[in-house]
């Protein structure tokens, strides 16, 4: 009986089914409890989903308060034979979501981490659009770091392919600031454009702050999924590491402190 159920919950009419469902419950939400007037009538919600900084834990809570719309690029781990990658990855680069095509109760997300994906390369417009309203989480530059590190080698990302530890923290400097598309010049004001930026290492408030942005209700206690402990490569690094590594990565440092500084 239970593999019967479970055939039938994977069957393509019970998701299909499914699907209606929670679309149309997320529109009678969105209708019964509509967003704060500073929000506007038709806001276009995009989530930036930096690597390693909460997002996978972010993303439950999303699903609770939007239909999420996935927009996450192929990768060697789904596509190991590199011209089947390649192909897969052309299809996804040159066929964006429309922004405007995303209602109110609905998020768009994806890694835009990728130079080739970018924000504003994927959707030129993007900071030009008065609706948008741009989400994302950060974390501390070098916890972040170690965090991607050790989730690319036990995951076997091509991103850490046999390179020591010393050899990444030097050659992937100012993660956040690319994903942010950030420099020394406009870091400040781009963050400003943002709807909202928590901090990992504030996760609960964070998503507490988010939530009454929204006109959300209050939430419980959120755990934390997909999690990296990355205290054992922390303590492998000596003081020289850990201060040529701030230095390299100063815009990361800048834009992480004046995120926790501010209050989008």
């Amino acid at each position: 009986m239970a593999k019967r159920f479970l055939k039938i919950r994977r069957s393509k009419p019970y998701q299909y089914l499914k699907d209606k469902f929670l679309y149309v419950r997320a529109y009678v939400r969105w209708k019964l409890n509509p967003y704060p007037k500073d929000i506007g009538d038709n806001p276009i919600f995009v989530f930036n989903h930096i690597p390693k900084c909460g997002g996978t834990s972010l993303n439950i809570v999303l699903r609770k308060w939007f239909i999420l719309r996935k927009d996450y690029s192929p990768h060697e781990l789904k596509f190991p034979d590199p011209e089947k990658l390649e192909i897969e990855f052309s299809k996804f680069e040159n066929s964006p979501p429309k922004l405007s095509e995303i209602k109110p109760w609905e998020i768009l997300g994806g890694h835009y981490h990728n130079s080739k994906l970018r924000l504003s390369k994927r959707f030129p417009e993007i900071y030009e659009n008065p609706g948008l309203k741009l989400i994302t989480f950060i974390r501390e530059p070098l916890e972040h770091h170690l965090s991607m590190y050790k989730y690319g080698k036990k995951r076997g990302h091509d991103f850490v392919k046999n390179l020591s530890l010393s050899q990444y923290l030097e050659n992937d400097c100012n993660f956040l600031a690319g994903a942010l598309e950030c420099n020394l010049e406009n870091y400040k004001s781009r963050i400003d454009e943002y709807f909202f930026i928590g901090t990992l290492e504030e996760f609960q408030y964070s998503m507490e702050r988010l939530a009454r942005k929204l006109g959300k209700t209050e939430l419980e206690t959120i755990p934390f999924e997909n999690q990296t402990n990355s205290k054992t490569l922390f303590n492998s690094l000596s003081e020289d590491e850990i201060i040529k590594f701030k230095k390299n990565n100063i815009l990361d440092y800048l834009i992480y402190e004046y995120v926790k500084n501010s209050s989008n």
